[in-house]
């Protein structure tokens, strides 16, 4: 595999685990890290603080319960806030909702999500990257194409307002230092440029 592809498999990878903290997937997380090398888990700082039971109470207090701590996981939250149009957000979730059944993308169906939970669109993301690797070694440069327009789009759209959205509205309220370390790491980690291969 060359060395583009190598990064993108890597940053697939650490999509899936930041996608299975979004949802709250504990035994996914430690099935993945506990695969994961020494080296590279000192790379995810919130990694260190992490306390399964704390964690999920926290988790389910900031992103699924909502009262005084919550902290939406849902783009159309943020997308409506910083518009004030509710017309153009559920444009947005519909466009969204027709990219996801375009390539057949049926993740949050199947899981019970709204299309616009932060973890959906991380997993797409994941997905989409595994999908180029393929189109690449199978040298289909048309799908690969596609597949990257539609990456940039859900990236930029929504991924990255989602991410900002997020971070500023867990200020003050999220205290747990796993899930604060990761809210940050995970909106820095969406800003990269690995994003633009």
């Amino acid at each position: 595999m060359n060395e583009l592809l190598d990064v993108k498999q890597g940053t697939a990878t650490l999509i899936n685990i930041l996608s299975t903290v979004w949802l709250g997937d504990w035994d996914q997380y430690e099935s993945i890290m506990a695969k994961m090398p020494d080296e590279l888990k000192a790379q995810l700082p919130f990694s260190t603080h992490y306390d399964r039971e704390e964690v999920d109470l926290w988790h389910q207090n900031h992103f699924t319960i909502p009262a005084d701590h919550f902290v939406s996981p849902y783009f159309s939250t943020y997308s409506s806030q910083l518009s004030g149009n509710k017309e153009e957000t559920n444009k947005a979730l519909l466009c969204l909702i027709g990219i996801f059944e375009k390539v057949g993308f049926y993740y949050p169906l199947e899981r019970k999500l709204y299309p616009d939970h932060i973890g959906s669109l991380t997993i797409f993301v994941a997905a989409i990257l595994q999908q180029e690797i393929s189109t690449e070694k199978n040298q289909n440069h048309d799908e690969r194409k596609q597949l990257l327009d539609i990456r940039s789009e859900i990236l930029n759209q929504y991924v990255r307002p989602l991410q900002k959205g997020i971070k500023m509205a867990a200020q003050g309220k999220i205290q747990n230092l796993f899930l604060k370390e990761f809210i940050n790491f995970s909106a820095e980690f969406f800003e990269k440029e690995v994003f633009d291969l």
